[in-house]
């Protein structure tokens, strides 16, 4: 299931459903590397292979708890670890500007955002790789899908995600509402559409 200590075969974990891909991704999560153990080259190695370095992350502690679930299209996989790190304040119109550093803070008070950063190297990362297709719009669409079925509070529940997308079991992409269900392939564009 693991191509390398960080990376979930995609190709394997495509043909779970969303509810045992949420068992598989808890265990693996316990053994993973942390963010802070990873090297340059392992946080690349999407873009040194044959891949594109876009896909879904989880972060997630040694006992199997999911932390956060995010995703990355617009910008590669490292380029989104890095931004993770920023422990400047946030800057108005980029929501993604240390906002994981942020929502901690926000949680505890007595967080200073020096730790909140520690925190985030100590997390422990796997990473979904999303293939390439043909049309950019549909593997968008896909990457959005796919993170929030692992983000809904059915799946895995993430601890640092928003609350009011882990509740919602309806997405709603390109015009089509999908209701979130267990039994769904975890790649699936077409089923439980309303």
């Amino acid at each position: 299931m693991i191509l390398n200590r960080h990376v979930i075969d995609g190709e394997k974990i495509s043909k779970l459903t969303v509810g045992q891909t949420a068992s598989v991704v808890c265990e693996l999560i316990k053994s993973a590397p942390t963010l802070g153990e990873l090297s340059v080259r392992e946080l690349s190695c999407m873009s040194l292979g044959i891949h594109d370095p876009i896909g879904i992350y989880i972060f997630g502690n040694d006992i199997g708890k999911i932390l956060y679930v995010g995703k990355t299209h617009g910008r590669s996989f490292h380029e989104r670890m890095i931004s993770h790190l920023d422990s400047r304040d946030p800057v108005e119109g980029s929501p993604h500007l240390a906002a994981l550093v942020s929502t901690q803070v926000k949680r505890d008070p007595n967080l200073t955002r020096i730790k909140a950063v520690e925190n985030i190297l100590n997390m422990r990362m796997l990473w979904i790789p999303i293939e390439k297709c043909e049309d950019s719009s549909i593997r968008k669409e896909l990457i959005a899908l796919v993170e929030r079925r692992l983000q809904w509070s059915q799946c895995l529940d993430p601890a640092f995600n928003s609350e009011r997308v882990k509740k919602n079991a309806e997405i709603s992409l390109r015009g089509k509402k999908r209701t979130l269900t267990l039994s769904s392939n975890l790649f699936s564009l077409t089923d439980h559409c309303v």
